[in-house]
């Protein structure tokens, strides 16, 4: 089985993160540029997001908030014999790029429907203006790392500072978008102070209402609002939120509050699992024996696994009394955290399950002993080969979001570059004539010429498509390949970025290629994985070869149901050899695993005997001057 770390709920872990420094750091001035202030003093919690920011109406479509009056504190700074204005009003941040005008900023955090957008409409606000008034610039700070001071340096930056209209220019404007407990946030910022660089003059908020309108309304949960369940972290979340009180009226956040919700209890104690690759997990009484974990007090019927505040089954081995024994042991399907949309996830890829034994029984896998009958016959099934590597964080633009486009990219490309790339094929079916090849690309680059990018794709030497496309155009090349073109074992795939277009600047990135072929259904490393598109009362009968071990689990994790069947010893065979013209070798495939031997006097070790009851293999050898078929 998979190999699998376990701490508990106190530990911290160390996961691969993908995570760029700046968007940590964003997300602490989050909370800090709100004022976040939460006392928990005897049980009471005081709530001040932002004391200027007042809640008119909520509903399950919009919201409507209002401005509160605030006071404006003014200090006049020279810098270089020029006169500034620094404004700062108590409680509120500022604008942080460098060069900008340094004018005050306020805001607040939204949840919004999950997959849905928001619109705003001022539909009340006042304003006062003031002249004779020139703004400070964002500074750049240096360090002097010999006396470890600070220094700044007040630039102007000139695409605001020769404006001769108002700066910001949205009174009020979507800044950023996240997640938060799993609900879809958005952070929208207030500008209440605005500049003319021009004349001089800042037009200042006295009065503000605003409405935000959903795309589409929150859906009704069918909980009651005293059936669902919150915890400490609830109460954080509501502080942090305008419309917080969502969390806990009856309506479903982006993940299922019917589970999520209720899924933790201050109560109980919760061991930690990180998982980092998809398949079935075993966690052994000396596996939690050596993790600390009190395996006397594990009640078998009771003992539950979460992810993601949903439940996951469980299949427990050995006798199923009431006590964790030592020839117990727990099984579960695991998978890797993904993104969203996305092969991997920006941050990390590993994902987090929680142990623990609560005070109802937990969802355990189906042992199913379906019959036979009546089932459709396979040979195959569809193998998705997946190669991507995040090298490289590009981004084009620089602000605090990533557009469309930007992320973790595996390479880039300037014209006449060539990548290769090496890939195995295994178990391949080769009654099936076609598979498909899946290339994205994405252009970094804007020119003139139309279009300006030209990429070919060759596998095993042979061209399989090519294609152009424009400026920052996005390219997924969907390619049929015949499967002839593909050999068991290493292919090599090339890819070219022709120099032909006429673009004097022509850049692309290579984000991920994927094959998906026809592949039997034989293990690999006593491990087999596969899906497939049926009719939900159709059977299938398919042959599963290559195990290590007659007892096999087979495992649907979507419904929640394993078999045990009891397998029957088998390997597959392939030979290719070569004679006196052509190499005089011999290769042999024994259970897909690749054996090459040179012979000597145009005579070799070219026949692989397998003994079925202990899986011994014998080399022995005959002639092969003849024919290298």
């Amino acid at each position: 089985m998979r190999p699998i770390h376990l701490y508990n709920q106190l530990s911290h872990s160390k996961t691969n993160a993908r995570e760029p420094t700046f968007i940590i750091f964003k997300f602490l001035i989050w909370l800090l540029f709100f004022g976040l202030a939460s006392l928990l003093i005897g049980g009471q919690t005081k709530k001040l997001i932002n004391s200027r920011i007042r809640l008119i109406e909520s509903g399950n479509q919009e919201l409507i908030f209002e401005l509160q009056p605030f006071d404006l504190k003014t200090k006049q700074i020279n810098w270089n014999n020029k006169n500034y204005h620094l404004i700062t009003v108590t409680g509120f941040g500022t604008q942080s790029e460098t060069g900008f005008t340094m004018l005050p900023v306020t805001g607040t955090l939204v949840q919004i429907p999950s997959g849905e957008s928001l619109s705003i409409e001022i539909i009340e606000s006042s304003f006062e203006e003031l002249n004779d008034i020139n703004i400070l610039p964002v500074p750049e700070i240096y360090r002097d790392d010999s006396s470890n001071q600070q220094f700044y340096q007040f630039n102007e930056d000139p695409k605001i500072y020769q404006l001769n209209s108002y700066w910001p220019q949205n009174l009020v404007e979507i800044a950023e978008q996240g997640k938060l407990r799993g609900r879809k946030i958005v952070r929208i910022q207030i500008n209440p102070v605005q500049f003319n660089p021009s004349e001089r003059k800042i037009k200042i908020v006295k009065s503000l209402r605003v409405k935000i309108k959903f795309s589409k309304p929150f859906k009704q949960n069918h909980l009651s609002k005293s059936e669902v369940s919150r915890d400490d972290f609830d109460d954080i979340t509501q502080m942090l939120l305008l419309n917080g009180s969502r969390s806990s009226s009856g309506t479903k956040s982006p993940l299922n509050v019917s589970e999520n919700s209720i899924w933790y209890n201050r109560e109980n104690t919760y061991y930690k699992l990180f998982v980092k690759d998809d398949g079935l997990y075993q966690l052994s009484y000396q596996d939690l024996v050596a993790a600390g974990v009190d395996v006397a007090q594990l009640n078998l019927q009771n003992l539950q696994l979460f992810n993601h505040g949903r439940e996951i089954p469980i299949f427990i081995e050995g006798p199923q009394g009431t006590t964790f024994s030592s020839q117990n042991s727990i099984y579960f399907y695991g998978e890797r955290n993904r993104g969203e949309g996305t092969f991997y996830d920006l941050f990390t890829d590993t994902n987090v399950y929680w142990l623990t034994v609560s005070n109802r029984p937990g969802k355990r896998y189906h042992l199913s002993t379906r019959p036979n009958k009546n089932a459709k016959t396979e040979s195959f099934y569809w193998e998705t080969v997946h190669l991507e590597k995040d090298s490289l964080f590009y981004r084009w633009n620089k602000a605090s979001t990533l557009d469309e486009g930007e992320g973790w990219v595996w390479r880039f490309f300037f014209p006449d570059e060539k990548e290769f790339i090496n890939f195995n094929v295994s178990g391949l079916y080769k009654e099936v004539p076609v598979c498909t090849l899946r290339v994205r690309f994405q252009g970094t680059t804007r020119d003139s010429i139309n279009p300006d990018h030209h990429v070919r794709v060759f596998l095993n030497d042979q061209i399989i498509a090519e294609d152009y496309f424009d400026d920052r155009e996005e390219l997924i090349l969907n390619s049929p390949v015949p499967v002839e073109t593909l050999q068991e074992g290493v292919n090599r795939l090339e890819i070219h970025l022709v120099p032909d277009t006429g673009a004097e600047i022509n850049q692309i990135y290579l984000d991920w290629v994927e094959l998906i072929y026809p592949r039997v259904f034989a293990a690999q490393q006593n491990h087999l994985r596969f899906s497939y598109i049926q009719n939900r009362r159709q059977l299938i009968d398919a042959l599963l070869t290559n195990f290590e071990e007659n007892s096999v689990f087979i495992v649907n994790p979507r419904k929640g149901k394993l078999w045990k069947p009891v397998a029957k010893k088998m390997s597959i065979l392939g030979i290719k050899s070569a004679g006196f013209d052509d190499g005089n070798f011999v290769r042999f495939f024994i259970d897909f695993d690749s054996f090459e031997m040179q012979g000597e006097n145009h005579r070799s070790y070219n026949l692989a005997v397998i003994y079925p009851k202990t899986g011994e293999r014998e080399f022995r050898s005959f002639d092969t001057f003849g024919s290298s078929e």
